[in-house]
């Protein structure tokens, strides 16, 4: 795959986005057991009005769930996970950055002491049907050939699906790409979409170096995430001046 290095922009027609960065401890047993009452009360002060708490199938788990009053972000953790989710057309990195730092803070307040066994952060893009309709652009032309070939083929006016899972390192981080592609639009479906996984699993000390971590994971992700459009596309979301 050629990675180049983007400069991390805003744009103002930009497609459906998604972030989350998780951070991996050792199981706290007690998050299973009391009702996260005492962060609730934290997080609702700072923007996070609505809770709810789901059961996960593969491990039987509780995952407590603190939703902004717009649904775009999203505080969430279990027994061994932390994480802050964000939904919706424009990533703002620096907002993300100040809600992991009050995130952090809060648990490591309640939950103390607490040791971080590493970080995840994974990004991704989605075009729908919305986005092409506005814009009036081309599908085929938003996807580079080297990541679907097929897409510059006669082949491709049969096409109906394809998908794609890398993995590699980049940055010294392993690199998860996922890529799916629907020229047929077929029940609302995501056309094509691009999620882009970065993982690092080391020891990690404070929340300073958690936060050093986000700005390192952040770049390196947007990097993978733009060589897997093209420039056809980026001149269509047209850079905020």
């Amino acid at each position: 795959m050629e990675i180049a290095e983007f400069e991390i922009t805003q744009y103002k027609n930009s497609i459906q986005s998604g972030l989350g960065f998780s951070v991996t401890l050792p199981d706290i047993l007690r998050i299973q057991h009391e009702p996260p009452v005492p962060f609730q009360e934290r997080v609702r002060q700072e923007g996070y009005p609505e809770f709810q708490v789901d059961m996960l199938e593969d491990t039987g788990n509780r995952i407590f769930e603190f939703f902004s009053k717009d649904h775009d972000y999203r505080i969430g953790f279990q027994k061994g996970l932390l994480a802050l989710i964000y939904n919706g057309t424009s990533i703002h990195y620096e907002n993300i950055r100040t809600r992991i730092e009050y995130m952090m803070n809060t648990f490591i307040d309640l939950y103390s002491p607490a040791y971080f066994k590493g970080v995840n952060l994974r990004h991704q893009y989605s075009i729908d049907v919305s986005f092409l309709r506005n814009l009036d652009i081309d599908l085929n032309l938003c996807v580079p050939t080297y990541i679907f070939p097929e897409v510059s083929t006669p082949f491709s006016e049969n096409l109906y699906a394809l998908s794609k899972v890398s993995r590699f390192t980049y940055n010294g981080v392993e690199i998860i790409a996922n890529y799916d592609f629907f020229p047929i639009e077929t029940n609302n479906r995501e056309l094509y979409s691009v999620s882009i996984g970065c993982l690092y699993e080391q020891d990690i000390g404070d929340i300073n170096v958690i936060l050093t971590k986000f700005d390192e994971l952040k770049q390196t992700a947007w990097n993978v995430l733009h060589s897997s459009i093209t420039d056809y596309l980026r001149e269509a979301m047209a850079e905020v001046n």
